[in-house]
This record gives structure tokens, C-alpha cells and sequence, in this order.
């Protein structure tokens, strides 16, 4: 029970209105220092906002300095590679297939042989096109020797000029024969049209298969120079023609980035991914293991390229609707509003009150602030 309770009744409320009072007092004192924390009485002039200002720069200068990481500024083109990726394919490649039918009698190559252009692949049976040929050679012999005599009889008066005319034309339909007859007979011989190895071969074909006209028994390509074709972007296909110089690595035949060229760019896009082709050529430097079907990566040298202050993209700050960067200033951070000019992959084009050379934060930048004290990391500093 409060101790009030046993005092009389004037007594009792002169002493609540003490206690009240009290209060009030210890509660006005509170307010003050409050207000005094937070920068001091307002006023009409507004120092009081100032010396808030003033405060937190205070207070981040005695904060431990954070370390970062920080990039020079540079003064590039933003795009410095287009990269895309491809498939490899040789710049000559050949499909093989019969213009004859009947049964195989030797089967020459076996999948991934390298062949020489004119190398014997398949041979079919060929008898009956051997003595087709021997035949339409006599037959041509014979006309030609029946064509000399009627000239030489024709030249003495006792032939006409008709019967001259008559054997001149059978030795035509005997060439003609012949010709047909040599060619039947050469088809029954299937040969490499051009050098390289060969990729394909079907699993089946072996001696005495029997195979139809037009059916596809290899396909070789030549693997000393190779090609890919890459889709490029709308925005970079400007930055690109003919003869521009590019690189090339396979993985499969090493790490290590080769020297090509752009040699075509397409006029229009492809209607079914809208991007733009372009073709690469380079001498493969692997030809035992670089093949057609495998994976390249490539970058192209862009060209008309516009110098701009380069910074990476995750240099930027952006608060309330503003993009900053913060600048390694003296062991403070700086910063420096900007404007976002371009973007490509994962650097930005940026203007502002910065120059070339300025060294700008990259890390820890969560909570970073104007003014706060900074220290470069370790790793950083041996770098410098």
C-alpha cells in the first residue's frame, strides 16, 4: 500500500501534485538529452542538421577502417571481346555416295582413316562393266579403222560423200558408247573426292553387302583448316566485319587460344533464334585431335569502337533511385554520383565527376558510406 494512503487528505494531495511535478521535471530532462544526442537544439537556421552532419562523419572516422578492393577507372571501349560459342566443322567436307548398285567385293576404309583425294573406299563387282567397256573399245577401234578406209576411198572418187558422212557418225555413236561404258564401269569404284579422315561410315557396310544407287558410305572431311558459325547479338553485329581478326579455342585439343578471322557476316538474322551468323576460319593446329562436331569457344575483336570510363558493373551503388561509385580517396570513400551510359556483360559505361585512373571501391560496399574510413585488403595491397 503507498505510503500516502496514511497521510490526511489535504496532505495527501499536496503530495501527489509534488510527486507529479517531479516527474514532469525528469521527463523534460530526458527529452533534452535526446535532443542533444541527435545534434543539439534546432534552431532557425538549421544548425542542428548540420551538427548531425558533422556527428556522423565523426563517428565514421572512428570506425575500424573496412577493407576493399579497388580497379582504376579506365578510359576503353566498353565491348573489349564479343565471345559466343560454336561447333567445329571442317572448311571442305565431302558426302560419299554410290551412283551405282549390285554387291560390294572390298570394303577399303574403316571410320576415322585419313584418305588421300582418289583413295579407293568401296569396290563393287564389276565384271559385266569390264567387258562392257572392252566391248565398246573394239567397237570404237573398229569404227575408226572403217572411217579411214572410206575417206581413203573417197579421196581415189570410187566412195560419195554420203557414205563418208555415214561412217564419221558411227564413229560419234562409238565414242559415245565407249564413253558410257568406261564411266559405268568406273562407278563400280567408289574413291575419296578430297583428302581428310572420315567421319562417317555405316556400321553395316562391309564385303558383300549389297547396295542400292545413292546410298551415303562416308563422309571425310579435311581437318586442316576448320570453321565454325556463331550466333551474334543485334547489338554487337555492328561491331563486326569481314576480316576482323578472332580467336579460337577447342577444348578438346588444348587451353590455349588461337589466332582465326572472320570471314562472312550475314545480312539478315536467323528467323528462328534472331541473331546474326558469323563465320571463323583457322588452321587447326591439332589434326589428330581437333574433329568436326566439337565444341569452340571464340572471341571477336570488335571494331569502331567508342573510348568511354569503363568501370565493372558491380561498382555501382544504386540508392534511392541514384547511381553512385565510391572512389579510394585518400583512405576515405568518396562518392561520386554518375550516369549509367551503356551496359555489355559485366561492365558499364559511366559519366560523372570521375576521371581515368581514379581508383574505385569493388567490394564491401554494403552499408559503405561518404567519409567512412577505408584501408586496402591485404591481398590488394600486394598487388600494388
Amino acid at each position: 500500500m503507498s505510503r500516502n494512503a496514511f497521510l490526511p487528505a489535504g496532505r495527501r494531495g499536496a503530495a501527489v501534485r509534488a510527486a507529479a511535478l517531479v516527474q514532469l521535471g525528469v521527463t523534460a530532462m530526458a527529452v533534452v538529452s535526446l535532443a542533444t544526442a541527435c545534434g543539439g537544439r534546432p534552431d532557425a537556421d538549421g544548425r542542428s542538421d548540420q551538427a548531425g552532419a558533422d556527428a556522423a562523419r565523426a563517428e565514421a572516422a572512428q570506425r575500424e577502417p573496412r577493407a576493399v578492393r579497388v580497379v582504376e577507372i579506365e578510359r576503353s571501349g566498353l565491348v573489349e571481346n564479343i565471345e559466343a560459342a560454336g561447333v567445329v566443322s571442317g572448311i571442305r567436307e565431302a558426302t560419299v555416295v554410290t551412283e551405282t548398285e549390285g554387291r560390294v567385293s572390298r570394303v577399303a576404309f574403316e571410320l576415322g582413316d585419313t584418305v588421300e583425294q582418289g583413295h579407293v573406299l568401296v569396290e563393287f563387282d564389276s565384271e559385266r562393266e569390264r567387258a562392257e567397256l572392252q566391248q565398246a573399245e573394239a567397237d570404237l577401234e573398229l569404227a575408226r579403222i572403217e572411217l579411214a578406209a572410206i575417206e581413203s576411198l573417197r579421196e581415189r572418187g570410187t566412195a560419195s560423200q554420203a557414205e563418208v558422212a555415214r561412217r564419221r557418225a558411227a564413229l560419234s555413236g562409238s565414242e559415245a558408247r565407249r564413253a558410257a561404258a568406261k564411266r559405268r564401269y568406273e562407278d563400280r569404284t567408289v574413291r575419296a573426292p578430297i583428302g581428310g579422315r572420315v567421319s562417317e561410315k555405316p556400321i553395316d557396310l562391309e564385303d558383300g553387302t549389297h547396295l542400292g544407287r545413292n546410298t551415303r558410305i562416308a563422309r571425310v572431311i579435311d581437318t586442316h583448316r576448320l570453321r565454325t558459325e556463331v550466333g551474334i547479338g543485334e547489338r554487337e553485329i555492328a561491331l563486326i566485319e569481314p576480316g576482323v581478326a578472332a580467336e579460337v579455342r577447342v577444348p578438346a585439343c588444348s587451353d590455349v587460344w588461337r589466332q582465326a578471322e572472320v570471314t562472312a557476316v550475314g545480312a539478315g538474322s536467323d528467323l528462328r533464334t534472331g541473331s546474326f551468323p558469323v563465320r571463323i576460319e583457322w588452321g587447326n593446329p591439332c589434326l589428330i585431335r581437333s574433329r568436326a562436331g566439337m565444341s569452340v569457344q571464340v572471341r571477336i575483336e570488335p571494331v569502331r569502337v567508342e573510348q568511354q570510363l569503363v568501370v565493372p558493373s558491380k561498382a555501382v551503388v544504386r540508392r534511392a533511385g541514384v547511381d553512385y561509385l565510391y572512389l579510394y580517396d585518400d583512405e576515405r570513400a568518396a562518392r561520386r554520383e554518375v550516369e549509367i551510359v551503356a551496359r555489355h556483360a559485366d561492365r558499364v559505361a559511366v559519366a560523372g565527376e570521375i576521371s581515368a585512373g581514379d581508383r574505385v571501391i569493388v567490394s564491401a560496399l554494403s552499408n559503405l558510406r561518404d567519409g567512412d574510413a577505408v584501408r586496402l585488403d591485404s591481398a590488394e595491397s600486394g598487388n600494388r
